[in-house]
This record gives structure tokens, C-alpha cells and sequence, in this order.
């Protein structure tokens, strides 16, 4: 019978003439070497008897560990239904709260775009009469430009010469640049703290197939089938493009 399923340095001592033999078999067949007939015989006796000792561990280990088996099954068994209520509580919560937050988030970005607009509106109206401006003082540059024109053509004139040669300036409209309405992309973090805990939102991007045959080739893992090829070569296929299908040798033990 095994020591108590606790003590677990009695069970290591109940575990050891079983590991001292194999240890002692395990070397010897580190070093043996199959060159006869006989050997081959000796080998073949020393695994089969090494497969059998082995067998022998597992049966003592799965004799040893059986209690354990049975009180981590029963421990499992009990919280487990709990566990899973709680997990779908807690999916269904953070559902709630990320709804919560994508409702706020929107809220905020909406008043975020309002108030956006506003700034536009007022920069709008401020270009504008910059604008304004601009196009008075050029008008005004103009006009005495001609006035400066006709008062020196009635001088030239009095005078009898040739009139003075005065550039008269044209009006360009400036117009009012483009006025880019920007909306801060992480307006509300979601960070909610409480005495218990905190809610945090984290963003990530993420992917779902709409159309297989569209997707680039580096981003397809090609792979071969193997328990399809198995499965073939078991039913008597022996030749695969693109394989070797070649016959390998295994050597079993069987025990007595």
C-alpha cells in the first residue's frame, strides 16, 4: 500500500527501487553495443525487461496519484459550475460598461465636433474680414494712385509735355484659406476608478475574413495535410507530388 497521499517524502522513497533498477538498466544500455547475434538477443532482453520495469512505474505512479485524482476532481467539480456563472457575469458586465463607454465616448465627440465647428466659424468670420480688409486697402492704394494719375496729367498738360507714365495698382481678392475642422481622436479614456477595482478601455485592431480568395498569399499559411496523407498512404498510396513516400522501420518490444 502507498504512504499517505501528503507525505510526499514517503512517496518519493516508495517511488525508488523502481527508479534505482531502471537507473542501473538505463546505463548499461548507454554502453551496450549490438555487433552479434548474441547481443542482438541481450538487447533485445534488456529492453523488453526495461518497457516491463517501466510499466511497473507507471502502474505504482497511477496507484499513487489516484486520491489526488479523485479530491482535484471533486474540488473541480464543486466551484466549477460558480466559476463559469461568474465568468458569464463578468462578460456580461463588461458588455454594460463598454456599451456605457461607447455611448459617452460618442457623446463627447459629438460636443468635441460642436464646439470644433464653433472654432471654425469664429476663424471663418475673423479671415473673412481680414479679407475685407485687405481688399479696402488695396481699392484705397488704387484709387490714389489715379487720383495721383489725373493730378499729374493736368500738370503735365499746363505745362505742355508729356504726361508722367503712374502704374495703377489692380485689385487681386486674397479669398480666405481653408479652415480644416479637427476632432481629437481619444477624447474620453474610459478610466473609471472605485474603490474595488478599475475600468479601463484598451483599443486594439483586430480582423475578420470577408472574401478568402482575396487575401494576399503572405498572409496564408500553406501547410500539408498530414493526417490526410496518412490516411492515404495507409490506403495504399505510394506516390504524392511533391512528397517522398518512403517505407520506415520501427522496432518494437512487446513484454511476455
Amino acid at each position: 500500500m502507498p504512504p499517505h497521499p501528503f507525505d510526499l517524502d514517503k512517496l518519493k522513497e516508495y517511488f525508488q527501487p523502481h527508479i534505482v533498477r531502471l537507473e542501473g538498466m538505463v546505463e548499461q544500455a548507454r554502453g551496450f553495443k549490438v555487433v552479434s547475434a548474441e547481443t542482438n538477443t541481450t538487447a533485445i532482453e534488456m529492453g523488453s525487461q526495461m518497457a516491463k520495469l517501466k510499466k511497473g512505474l507507471e502502474d505504482v505512479r497511477k496507484e499513487v496519484i489516484a486520491p489526488y485524482g479523485d479530491v482535484v476532481n471533486g474540488i473541480n467539480g464543486a466551484v466549477k459550475p460558480i466559476k463559469d456563472l461568474t465568468d458569464k457575469a463578468i462578460t456580461s458586465l463588461k458588455g454594460k460598461i463598454g456599451a456605457y463607454n461607447a455611448e459617452q465616448a460618442e457623446l463627447a465627440r459629438r460636443i468635441a465636433q460642436k464646439k470644433a465647428e464653433e472654432e471654425a466659424a469664429i476663424r471663418r468670420k475673423a479671415l473673412e474680414e481680414e479679407r475685407k480688409k485687405e481688399i479696402a486697402r488695396q481699392e484705397k492704394e488704387r484709387q490714389e494712385a489715379i487720383d495721383r494719375k489725373a493730378r499729374l496729367d493736368a500738370e503735365a498738360k499746363a505745362a505742355g509735355v508729356e504726361a508722367v507714365e503712374v502704374k495703377i495698382p489692380e485689385v487681386v481678392d486674397p479669398g480666405i484659406a481653408e479652415v480644416v475642422i479637427e476632432v481629437p481622436k481619444d477624447i474620453a479614456s474610459g478610466i473609471v476608478r472605485t474603490a474595488e477595482g478599475t475600468s479601463f478601455t484598451v483599443k486594439t485592431w483586430k480582423f475578420k475574413v470577408v472574401t478568402l480568395d482575396h487575401i494576399p498569399d503572405q498572409y496564408i499559411i500553406k501547410a500539408p495535410d498530414a493526417k490526410a496523407i496518412q490516411a492515404a498512404i495507409d490506403s495504399g498510396v505510394r506516390e504524392i507530388p511533391g512528397l517522398e513516400i518512403y517505407e520506415h522501420s520501427d522496432v518494437r518490444l512487446r513484454t511476455k
